[in-house]
This record gives C-alpha cells, structure tokens and sequence, in this order.
C-alpha cells in the first residue's frame, strides 16, 4: 500500500496516514499473512526516497529491516543511512537496483530504534 498507487490515486484510493501533527505525503506499508510494516516519511524533499514503493515484491524484511520477533513494536527510528535500494559503491557512486536485476543486494542496515512499546500479541 503506498500514497500512488498505478494510477496516482492511491493504493488503496484515497488512503491516507496521519501522525500526531501532521498528514504524511509519503508512506508504505506491506501486509503478509505474517507480517506487517509500516514506514511513514516526514515531509521534505527525499522523503519519497526514504518511502519508496517500487520494491513491492521484496516486502518488510528488505524494505525495512528490523526485528521481526514475534508481537508488535512502536518505535521512533532515526533516518536510515541509505534508502531502499541504493547502494554505496566502494568507488564513492550510487548504485541503485531495480526489482528484476539479479543478483539480488542484501537489505541496507536497519536504523537506529529508540522509545519502543512492545505488544504482545493476544
């Protein structure tokens, strides 16, 4: 699910994601049979970066890695070092993948967690 969707009206249409105070422009959010996630981006000129929604078959693992344990976390998180799907190179350039390509990279590094709620599931 993501705020575009193939014909920009959203997917699903219409949704949106709010915060405490304020209307996030750019999300995405996978839903699995067991698993769930979801990144929300402030507002700024590379938040459509750090919420890209081009990479839906890879789903919440490489998207957004983190822990997966069972029960559900709320946490604040700082920025990510790299967004989904681009790469430092050792040369200092970018290397960004495209769904299809092989081989496939490695998730980037989860970020920085702080603040979590955990919930158990019940």
């Amino acid at each position: 699910m993501d705020p575009h969707g193939f014909d920009s009206l959203g997917n699903p249409i219409g949704g949106l994601v709010f915060g405490k105070d304020n209307q996030f422009e750019q999300w995405t959010e996978f839903l699995l049979p067991n698993e769930f996630c979801i990144r929300a981006c402030y507002n700024g000129p590379d938040n459509w970066k750090e919420c890209n929604h081009i990479y839906d078959l890879m789903a919440c693992r490489w998207n957004m890695p983190g822990d997966y344990s069972p029960g559900f976390d709320s946490c604040e998180g700082d920025k990510v070092t790299h967004p989904m799907g681009e790469y430092r190179l050792w040369n200092g350039t970018n290397y960004f993948w495209k769904q299809g390509d092989t081989p496939i990279p490695p998730p980037a590094p989860p970020a920085k967690v702080r603040n979590c709620q955990s919930f158990a599931l019940s």
